[in-house]
């Protein structure tokens, strides 16, 4: 089986495409790494093209800085300061702001109309309330929730006023502001652009790429599957299917339609007592693989609380991991240790002579973290 990103690489090499002037869109960075690997593994001596994310191609279009976190909610909290007459304080703020900005990037992204958006919300309030026993006691609260949204809808529009004057905003803004862009950014007749292993599209996506395919400055990669894309029964290519119908293919031929689904597979099932023997049976099968098995193989976690029995547990022959899981932070070997070296100090006992006690489990804790551990490995000088 051809792995998909060779299949692209091949037919970019076998058409001869000037890479100069050409750019490669990939959905996020790891592709990019598989793609430049793949070039080297066919023998290609040349220029490369740009190999870029479609987040990062949006933001060449648009011109826009995108923030996000905790930049975007200061930035935010001034703006909806300045938009409503009796703000919250800002720790209340906190409670609901993150999720109304991921409503505001939806709202961009879907390309919906924000006049519409923030009626229907207010209209689903008074549906809820409505036909209840004790409606008539909650008018108070509903009134208070409609003009929330009410609200929201003029600070939704300040925050747009804003993005556009400062030339920053969240992903969705940017989209928006490269769509406006598009045009004058196709007018050079030589950049041509390859979108390469795209899957759902949201709405502002389909419209851009759309675009640059009818104008003839772009074409692009699908990995598709036979067994998805024909059985209209099948939920998963619902969203190829219907870009199958775009007007470009008209004319052109929808690449790639793989059969890898219905080719035979080697599946090897293990039985193990636990999880931990989970972990140690996975460490002895990575240790017996070669490096070119390595860098084609994935592991995937059914428990995600496994991910430091097994990082702890890799085998020599495993140099480098691509995690891309969720990690939270207080597993994270620095931050128990400066948990420990907090605890320890505040638990600490002043003496005369700027002599300091301490209490002795926070002293066995604080020695018993990884890092001290290779510290002493190290030879480092530990100083309290």
């Amino acid at each position: 089986m051809i792995p998909f990103i060779e299949l692209v690489a091949k037919d970019l090499l076998e058409k001869k495409i000037n890479f100069s002037n050409t750019s490669l869109i990939f959905p996020g960075k790891r592709p990019i790494i598989f793609f430049k690997n793949t070039l080297k593994k066919l023998g290609y001596v040349g220029i490369l093209p740009e190999l870029i994310t479609i987040e990062e191609w949006v933001g060449k279009i648009s011109g826009i800085h995108v923030i996000s976190g905790i930049n975007l909610w200061f930035v935010f909290y001034t703006i909806y300061c300045a938009s409503v007459k009796e703000p919250k304080s800002f720790q209340e703020f906190l409670k609901w702001a993150p999720t109304l900005l991921n409503d505001f990037n939806d709202l961009d992204k879907s390309l919906s109309s924000p006049k519409e958006f923030f009626y229907a919300l207010a209209s689903s309030e008074r549906i809820e309330k409505w036909g209840k026993q004790d409606w008539e006691k909650d008018i108070t609260l509903l009134n208070q929730e409609i003009l929330f949204w009410k609200e929201m809808e003029l600070v939704y529009l300040n925050t747009v006023k804003y993005f556009s004057e400062n030339k920053k905003g969240y992903e969705g803004f940017a989209y928006k502001e490269a769509l406006q862009n598009l045009p004058t950014y196709l007018e050079n007749p030589e950049n041509k652009f390859v979108f390469v292993g795209f899957n759902v599209l949201t709405k502002i996506e389909e419209k851009i790429i759309t675009h640059c395919l009818n104008k003839g400055k772009a074409f692009i990669y699908w990995e598709a599957d036979e067994y998805y894309l024909n059985n209209k029964e099948q939920e998963a290519g619902d969203f190829l299917r219907k870009y199958q119908k775009w007007n470009y293919y008209n004319k052109e031929s929808f690449s790639f339609k793989l059969n890898n689904f219905r080719k035979e597979k080697v599946i090897n099932t293990y039985s193990v007592s636990n999880s931990i023997n989970q972990v140690k049976l996975l460490s002895n099968i990575l240790k017996d693989l070669t490096q070119s098995e390595i860098e084609n193989t994935a592991v995937v976690l059914a428990d995600e609380n496994l991910l430091f029995p097994l990082l702890n547990s890799l085998p020599n022959n495993i140099k480098k991991v691509n995690i891309t899981m969720g990690m939270p932070l207080k597993y994270i070997p620095i931050v128990s240790f400066f948990d420990n070296l907090i605890l320890l100090h505040n638990n600490r006992i002043e003496k005369k002579h700027n002599n300091n006690a301490f209490y002795f489990l926070d002293l066995f804790n604080f020695f018993d973290s990884s890092l001290i551990k290779k510290a002493k490995e190290e030879n480092e000088f530990i100083r309290l």
